[in-house]
């Protein structure tokens, strides 16, 4: 995956331009702070050119593998928010090995 470049816009419309700009077919539209993961492509749904064999997929492919990241993150998170006493415990036998 590419390095990843983050722009914040409080509303999408104030985004989208800037966002489309700089992110060169590649970019993910992610909602923050919903229970439910949404990523989206930076493409739109791109009706125009569906069927013919001539769209890009990088984006759409970015936004999977963004969606799985960040469902692999929220697991991690809630693994170790179960107990953290027990990972810090989990640290200190490793070091001392």
């Amino acid at each position: 995956m590419n390095p990843m470049m983050l722009l914040f816009a409080v509303y999408h419309d104030q985004g989208l331009i800037p966002f489309k700009t700089l992110s060169f077919g590649r970019g993910v539209n992610f909602t923050a702070g919903l229970s439910k993961i949404r990523t989206s492509p930076d493409h739109g749904t791109a009706f125009d050119i569906a069927g013919k064999g001539i769209a890009d997929h990088n984006s759409f492919k970015e936004a999977v593998y963004l969606g799985l990241d960040i469902y692999n993150s929220r697991i991690q998170h809630q693994e170790i928010s179960k107990n953290p006493m027990k990972i810090r415990e989990k640290q200190l036998e490793k070091n001392n090995r």
